[in-house]
């Protein structure tokens, strides 16, 4: 469907689709000047109605203000090929839905840094009122030293309680499914996860709250 690889922009070299959405596609690339591994998200030409295109431009602003370690970082909006086209930093880790697929688990150490990294950014989100989407098990990735990192989930409008809520049910909801439930302290982890499923998050501190009893149980893992 679409001829790659493609040089976008004079700059980029689109080399394989990571993944299309009715309103833009996501291809992975490399800038060639800096020869840096990057995401670009393109808009799709069919969709060029003034509304489309006005979504896309701040969905892009609010990303670009979204600055955070573990959110991939807003690069360089620009105008090609008929379209608008967003470049962002690409993470090199292994997604969740990959993971979930391959029948993989974790074990309770590492689920209690995905939802702490989780909190931190929702915070965060909180913080700048940024309105934003959940993460999705395809934008969220385990790197090699066992980190977590996720796509941009900022997006246009205005904050609410339901995206943080939202937000800490998704990922709570894909501990349960990948936790090693065989293993020490994965009663207590899967435990707290499930309140953050069952919980509704009307403070903004909520997230900082749960974040501090996750540092507290991983630090009681480590040292047990």
């Amino acid at each position: 469907m679409y001829t790659l690889p493609k040089l976008l922009g004079d700059q980029y070299v689109l080399t394989s689709v990571l993944k299309e959405r009715p309103s833009h596609i996501v291809f992975a690339a490399t800038q060639k000047d800096l020869r840096r591994e990057v995401r670009v998200k393109s808009l799709k030409r069919e969709c060029s109605s003034t509304d489309e295109i006005a979504n896309f431009l701040a969905t892009a602003k609010a990303q670009s203000l979204c600055r955070h370690y573990s959110i991939s970082s807003t690069l360089e909006l620009f105008e090609a090929d008929g379209t608008w086209h967003l470049a962002q930093e690409r993470w090199n880790g292994e997604p969740l839905d990959i993971l979930a697929a391959n029948s993989k688990r974790l074990p309770p150490l590492q689920c209690c840094s995905l939802l702490r990294e989780v909190c931190h950014t929702v915070a965060f989100l909180d913080t700048m009122r940024l309105a934003s989407k959940p993460f999705e098990p395809d934008g969220v990735y385990l790197r090699a030293d066992g980190s977590f990192r996720f796509d941009n989930p900022a997006m246009s409008g205005i904050r609410t309680r339901a995206m943080r809520e939202q937000t800490l049910h998704e990922a709570a909801s894909w501990v349960l499914r990948l936790i090693d439930t065989s293993a020490e302290f994965a009663n207590r982890t899967s435990s707290l996860a499930l309140r953050m499923v069952q919980m509704q998050a009307s403070s903004p501190l909520t997230a900082t709250n749960f974040a501090e009893e996750l540092s507290l149980l991983q630090y009681q893992m480590t040292f047990r």
